[in-house]
C-alpha cells in the first residue's frame, strides 16, 4: 500500500482525531491529512484535528525555499494538508510538521522510484510547457506537454485541469540539489498509459459517426482527435475551427499506415461531453519496461524505452 499519495488523496472527512489517534500518530510518525482552517499573520497553518487544533509553524511547512513556503501557506486555507505529529504545546494545541511528512515521503517512497514506475499524481500547476504534478505529500514532478498524449495539443489546458487525478510513468530522474525538487528532478510521461494505436483504433469501425475535437486546421484538411492517443485526418477543412467539438464520419482505418480517414458529418452532438481530459488507462499500476505505439507491421515505428 502506498502511504505517500498526492496531498489530498488520503483526506477522510470522517476520520476521528481523538486523543488515542493523536497519541498513535505521535508514537508512530505516520503521515496523516486534515483541513487547514486558516493561515495566520505569521504564516502558521492551523489544522483541524477534531475538537483540537494543530499548528504547522512556517518553518515546518515544507522542504522548499522560504518563498515557496510562504506561497504554499497562503494557498492552503480550506484544503487538505499532510503532516506528522511532532509535539505538544502548552496551550494543548498539537505541534505538526509538513516538512517531516515530506522528508519521510522522499526517504521511503520518492527516492526509491525507478524508471517506468507507474504512479498516481495530481495536477497542481499548469504552464505553457507542461504541468506540475504532486506525486506524494506535495512533492512535485514535471510532465512536459510532449509526453501528455500521442495526439498533439497546443496547450496543457487541452489535456488537464487543476486538481485532476491521473496516473503517470517515471520517464527520467535527475538527482541534484535543486530546492524545487527535494527528491530529485523527476520527469513524468502520460501517453504510454493511454494505449497503442491499435488499442485505441479498436474502439471505432468504418461507417461510424462519432464526436471528436479539432486539434489543427491545415490547407489540406483538419487533424481531429478521436481519443487522446488517436488522431484522424479529414478530407477538407470546410467549417472546422481549432478545438471545436465536431461530428466526423469514419471512412477508413488503415493500421499499416496508422491512418484514420475522416469526413465531416452532418450529424451533430450537442450534448457530447468528450473534452480530451478524460482517459481510458490501459495500464495504471506496476512498471513498464518499454512501449511500442505502432502496429508491428506499420511503416513507422514509435517506441518508448524506459530501461
Amino acid at each position: 500500500m502506498n502511504l505517500y499519495l498526492p496531498e489530498g488523496r488520503r483526506y477522510n472527512p470522517n476520520k476521528q482525531f481523538d486523543e488515542n489517534e493523536i497519541a498513535r500518530l505521535s508514537a508512530t510518525g505516520e503521515v496523516a491529512e486534515s483541513i487547514c482552517i486558516l493561515s495566520d499573520s505569521a504564516r502558521n497553518m492551523h489544522i483541524r484535528l477534531g475538537e483540537c487544533v494543530g499548528i504547522i509553524p512556517q518553518g515546518e511547512s515544507g522542504l522548499l525555499s522560504l518563498t515557496g513556503l510562504t506561497d504554499y501557506t497562503l494557498s492552503r486555507a480550506g484544503k487538505p494538508v499532510c503532516f506528522t505529529v511532532i509535539g505538544f504545546l502548552e496551550d494543548k494545541r498539537i505541534l505538526l510538521s509538513r516538512k517531516s511528512a515530506q522528508q519521510q515521503c522522499v526517504d521511503e517512497y520518492i527516492s526509491r522510484l525507478q524508471l517506468g514506475d507507474i504512479i498516481p499524481a495530481r495536477i497542481t500547476g499548469i504552464k505553457s510547457y507542461g504541468v506540475f504534478a504532486d506525486i506524494g505529500c506535495g512533492i512535485y514532478a514535471l510532465l512536459p506537454i510532449d509526453y501528455m498524449s500521442m495526439s498533439c495539443i497546443s496547450s496543457p489546458t487541452e489535456r488537464f485541469k487543476y486538481n485532476q487525478d491521473i496516473f503517470a510513468a517515471v520517464k527520467s530522474i535527475e538527482n541534484g540539489s535543486d530546492p524545487k525538487f527535494p527528491g530529485g528532478k523527476i520527469t513524468l510521461t502520460h501517453r504510454e498509459l493511454l494505449g497503442t494505436w491499435e488499442e485505441n483504433a479498436a474502439y471505432f469501425t468504418s461507417g461510424q459517426t462519432v464526436p471528436a475535437i479539432v486539434r489543427s486546421v491545415e490547407e489540406f484538411g483538419a487533424f481531429v482527435e478521436l481519443t487522446p492517443n488517436l488522431t484522424g485526418l479529414t478530407d477538407n477543412n470546410n467549417g472546422f475551427e481549432k478545438n471545436a467539438l465536431v461530428s466526423v464520419y469514419i471512412k477508413a482505418i488503415n493500421p499499416k499506415r496508422m491512418k484514420v480517414k475522416l469526413c465531416q458529418s452532418r450529424d451533430e452532438y450537442p450534448n457530447a461531453t468528450y473534452d480530451g481530459r478524460t482517459y481510458r488507462y490501459m495500464k495504471n499500476r506496476g512498471r513498464i519496461r518499454d512501449f511500442n505505439y505502432s502496429p508491428y507491421d506499420a511503416e513507422k515505428q514509435i517506441t518508448t524505452v524506459f530501461y
